[in-house]
Order: structure tokens, then C-alpha cells, then sequence
């Protein structure tokens, strides 16, 4: 956490982590349906280090609920990077295989 502070310091950005000055993952979405809200999401950019830290990714309803927030949010010009894992073992074509996360990805 300390060098990505350092990071976020050379360029200007501001950081979150769980536990950091009380911000816990589960307020994240409280933040971005106010940025919707109040129509102040446009050229935010956020960064989701990772993915199941904010959404239990294996939970069909609830990737969904957590992508009907996050779309309106990219709508009113907002930008979503989320970061995720993916399986040890490389599909048939060769590739990566999204661990969990495909339905995010499809969205």
C-alpha cells in the first residue's frame, strides 16, 4: 500500500484501501450512485484492485446488481478499470480464462 500511495502521489491521484481511514470495499458503490446522482462522475476514472474485493464475482446476482450501478456511472462519463485473475490453466485457444469474472467482462 505504501508504494501505490507513492504512485498516487507522483501523479495525482487519490487512493482507497480497506481499513485505510475507515473506507471499507462495501461503500464504494454508495460513492459511485452519488458521483450518478449529483452528475459529477464524468472523467472520474476508478480503479478496482481486484475485482472480488468489491463483488463476490462467483455470484451471478450479485455481479449483476454491483454492473447495474457501475453502467449508469460510465453513462454520465464516468470510467471503471477493474482488475481481475485469471485461471492458471490457459482455455483451448490458448488464452487466459477470466477466474469467475467473465460476467463482468460480458457487461
Amino acid at each position: 500500500m505504501l508504494e501505490k500511495n507513492r504512485i498516487a502521489e507522483d501523479y495525482g491521484f487519490n487512493m482507497a484501501s480497506e481499513g485505510y481511514l475507515d473506507f471499507k470495499a462495501e461503500i464504494f458503490l454508495n460513492g459511485i450512485k452519488e458521483m450518478i446522482s449529483n452528475n459529477t462522475a464524468k472523467d472520474v476514472v476508478v480503479v478496482l484492485d481486484t475485482a472480488k474485493k468489491f463483488v463476490d464475482v462467483n455470484n451471478k446476482p450479485l455481479s449483476s446488481e454491483f454492473n447495474k450501478v457501475v453502467r449508469p456511472f460510465v453513462g454520465k462519463g464516468g470510467t471503471v478499470i477493474v482488475l481481475a485473475h485469471t485461471n492458471k490453466n490457459l482455455g483451448q485457444n490458448g488464452k487466459p480464462v477470466p477466474g469467475g469474472v467473465s460476467d463482468m467482462r460480458d457487461d
